[in-house]
């Protein structure tokens, strides 16, 4: 048996799924952010969360809108996802750089992003300064989801999720690149 190494928690060492966050500003326009921490916090209503931190420019159009959509990304979005985190929103149209297809929300102004696998549809119901990150408590209130990585029962059987630990992003089959760096090698159209 190996020793164990005992310390203070880092937070790179905490597993965490990546996704893309589609907003609105309840006009035209639409933003996407990259977020590492987000989560269920509730199976009934359910309810979900995201933590932003304020300055951040989705952050305004969540809070102006009251909802926002989680985009689940695969593997082979990596570059594409780590870049939405990287790029302001202020600065650049990160939809239009990124070549992505967003669809009209059903039950949000929001929109979600075709090209992923899952989109999670949500509606903020509290948001809670915790310090450096504002948590946005929403109920997930419609889904879409890529009929390829269901299996016949609707289980889903495939996909290759997006997860970061360790300061890199990871896929069932190790590692893929590390966060903050690997989106600068994207491509904007």
């Amino acid at each position: 048996m190996s020793i164990k190494l005992s310390r203070n928690p880092q937070i790179g060492y905490v597993p965490r799924p990546v996704v893309i966050v589609s907003c609105s500003d309840g006009e035209k326009g639409a933003d996407l952010v990259t977020v590492s921490w987000t989560g269920v916090l509730c199976s009934s209503p359910l309810l979900v969360y995201i933590s932003l931190r304020p300055n951040r420019y989705s952050s305004g159009l969540i809070k102006k809108v009251g909802d926002f959509v989680i985009n689940i990304p695969s593997v082979h979005q990596v570059k594409l996802t780590d870049y939405c985190g990287i790029v302001s929103g202020r600065k650049v149209d990160k939809i239009k750089a990124s070549g992505l297809t967003l669809k009209p929300g059903v039950k949000t102004k929001s929109p979600y992003i075709y090209e992923c696998l899952i989109n999670f549809e949500c509606i903020v119901k509290e948001i809670i300064s915790l310090g450096t990150h504002d948590m946005f408590i929403a109920e997930l209130v419609y889904e879409h989801i890529d009929q390829d990585i269901l299996d016949e029962e609707y289980n889903i059987k495939t996909g290759n999720l997006l997860v970061s630990a360790f300061g890199e992003y990871w896929g069932t089959d190790g590692p893929l690149g590390q966060c903050f760096n690997i989106g600068l090698d994207f491509k904007a159209r």
